[in-house]
């Protein structure tokens, strides 16, 4: 910051004359012997795991004064997620066990591998059993499901950082006890009679209080559990921030590193730079409190937002963003933070039908929440809500979610749909309430609709459009050769918009003309 540090400040013209002058007597110069202090202070040096476990215990408490280079820290996230990603590759042996066992599903993390896999080579999804779970895992890298196994443990990684991440932002705005850095990590680390994965656990039982959706998820990553050595890496590189200030969208960028190792035009999901994203919010008008918020009778509601393809959360996070940083509300009044708060949490909501995207869309989400929650604990106030509450994200296939069939229908589809309903008793209570209000409560009441559907065309991709009509009859009635998915996404968002509400989303360029866009058209039409 422009302070000079005495004992460091040395100038290399000095050093050079004074060489040049004795070779021998110039260390005894005080400038040499502030430039040795320098090399000494700031060289380069290997730490050991003991010594990385030294910092992060005895790492300077943070002071809340510290600015975050949110560069660094995603250059840093990369570093973590390449750690956990090779530590997890070395614990595939173990994950064959965990399956042999049961402790884990061979059968669903197969179907996801597989899928995976299908996305690289452009090919059908192949049925999968017990017996594809260990041809996938003996398979040689080259091959599609080599591939295929090499992204998902990638996933498996990436979910493993951002559980990380959480924990410590929690940790630094003092949401949870803190136990992975500085006093608490040298406290619990002792506790725990040095085992650092005790303290991990006991950091993720602290964070399951808060978040229990996240930090006790049952599926096909958190069977993963870090080494020692690659625990102690990632914690000490996480140390050197104050994540309570995070406030960005750092995990858009690190999902676009993802997307870029599997055939995007395949499964055609594409990352949304965020300027496009706020390009699409500001055309829908959603620029201030009263595009934000209905004010009755003095109290402000929120309007109602989906994005029924949410990737990795950028609109969501853009939307929760806006309304954080909206110059109406006063930081220091309770109230104005509690809506805030109530806006994020109760009135935003998404489908992904993805389980990776799915979880970095909950993570991105509450990060954006944790500057609320850190100025009301700051001013005193209780935490928001004593009991945990999920955010409104559902991980299922948006296809699911239209809007009751108009009538009459055909005997047939009408058996169809029975039998699809029936299906929803394994949902997670919590998730099943979500599911209903998104597709049912809620329809018709959302205020904006925005979001980057797929990209998926019918040539080459037949089967896709076969499955949904299939699974989903509702759909056949908009279904013709020549038509994009995203025609599909198009008159699900119009249908859930309330009068004058509005819809934003990105398209291609040619659906007002194209043959295959007739029922489209016609749709938006009436």
């Amino acid at each position: 910051k422009g302070i000079e540090i005495e004992e460091y400040d040395f100038n290399f013209v000095r050093l050079y004359q004074d060489y040049r002058q004795s070779p021998v007597t110039c260390l005894e110069e005080e400038n040499s012997k502030r430039f040795l202090n320098f090399v000494e202070r700031f060289s380069y040096t290997q730490l050991t795991t003991e010594k990385k476990i030294k910092r992060i215990a005895t790492a300077e408490p943070w002071t809340e004064k510290e600015e975050l280079n949110v560069k660094a820290l995603t250059d840093q996230l990369r570093h973590i997620v390449k750690t956990l990603y090779d530590d997890a590759k070395e614990q595939k042996s173990e994950l064959i066990n965990m399956a042999e066992a049961g402790s884990v599903s061979d059968e669903y993390i197969a179907a996801e591998i597989a899928t995976i896999s299908s996305q690289i080579s452009g090919g059908e999804i192949r049925d999968v059993n017990s017996e594809t779970f260990n041809e996938i895992m003996n398979a040689s890298d080259e091959t599609s499901y080599g591939k295929g196994r090499d992204a998902f443990f990638h996933r498996v990684a990436y979910f493993a950082m951002t559980r990380l991440l959480l924990a410590r932002v929690w940790e630094d705005i003092g949401f949870i006890e803190q136990s992975l850095y500085n006093d608490g990590f040298a406290k619990w680390y002792e506790n725990f009679n040095r085992e650092i994965r005790r303290v991990l656990h006991y950091a993720f039982d602290l964070s399951a209080e808060r978040y229990p959706w996240l930090f006790k998820a049952n599926n096909n990553y958190s069977w993963y559990e870090p080494s020692d050595k690659a625990l102690i890496d990632s914690l000490y590189e996480l140390s050197n921030f104050y994540l309570g200030k995070l406030d960005q969208d750092i995990l858009g960028t690190i999902y676009e590193d993802y997307i870029e190792r599997v055939d995007k035009k395949n499964k055609g999901q594409y990352y949304t730079p965020r300027e496009i994203v706020s390009f699409i919010w500001d055309r829908v008008g959603y620029t201030n409190s009263k595009s934000f918020f209905w004010y009755i009778e003095g109290k402000r509601r929120p309007k109602l937002i989906l994005d029924p393809a949410t990737g990795s959360g950028g609109f969501l996070v853009e939307a929760a963003r806006r309304i954080r940083e909206c110059p109406e509300f006063d930081w220091n009044d309770p109230q104005d933070l509690l809506d805030i708060h109530q806006a994020i949490l109760w009135y935003i909501f998404g489908s992904e039908i993805s389980p990776f995207p799915y979880y970095l869309t909950q993570v991105n989400l509450l990060i954006q929440l944790t500057p609320v929650i850190r100025r009301i604990l700051k001013l005193g106030e209780k935490k928001p809500r004593d009991k945990p509450t999920p955010l409104g994200i559902i991980c299922r296939d948006s296809m699911e979610l239209h809007n009751e069939a108009q009538k009459p229908l055909g005997e047939e589809i009408e058996d169809e749909m029975r039998d699809y309903q029936n299906e929803l008793v394994h949902l997670p209570r919590v998730e099943k309430i979500l599911y209903d209000k998104i597709k049912d409560k809620l329809a018709g009441k959302y205020y904006y609709v925005c979001a980057n559907p797929p990209y998926v065309g019918e040539k080459g991709h037949k089967e896709l459009f076969h499955h949904t009509i299939h699974s989903h009859p509702y759909w056949k009635e908009y279904y013709q050769g020549k038509m994009d998915y995203l025609y599909w996404f198009i008159i699900l968002g119009l249908s859930k918009l309330r009068q004058w509400g509005k819809l934003g989303f990105i398209t291609s360029a040619y659906w007002p003309t194209a043959d295959g866009a007739s029922k489209l058209r016609k749709y938006i039409l009436e």
